[in-house]
């Protein structure tokens, strides 16, 4: 599955994985940008726009699910986004209740986080 042309914004404040999302999000064919906190992402998506983020929940700095909640809150026309989590901060019924499409519980597959994306690309 190709993510060809999208735009991804990978907030995680672990830059190893921050890195290896988006190098893998490129290597799919999207462009992808980085952020180590939400509150970092949420001024890069008032700059320009993105069709997913992918996003940790527990950063220094901004926490994903503030992120969530300002996002869904700011823009008319949101991003898709999806959460990456090693904890159980929320439920993931709670999650998708905030506005997330999806969420992944760490440790994770990329490639099940590429389908997905590739999967919701098609559902836009």
């Amino acid at each position: 599955m190709s993510l060809t042309g999208l735009k991804i914004l990978v907030v995680e404040d672990d830059p190893d994985l921050r890195d290896l999302l988006a190098n893998f999000f490129v290597l799919e064919g999207a462009i992808a940008r980085q952020a180590q906190n939400g509150q970092i992402a949420f001024e890069m998506i008032g700059q320009e726009p993105f069709d997913f983020i992918v996003t940790d929940v527990r950063m220094p700095g901004g926490d994903g699910i503030t992120l969530i909640k300002q996002t869904m809150a700011s823009f008319p026309s949101p991003p898709k986004i999806f959460v990456c989590s090693g904890f159980n901060d929320l439920t993931k019924a709670q999650f998708l209740a905030l506005g997330a499409v999806d969420v992944f519980v760490k440790p994770f597959s990329v490639e099940s986080l590429v389908g997905t994306l590739a999967r919701a690309m098609t559902k836009k």
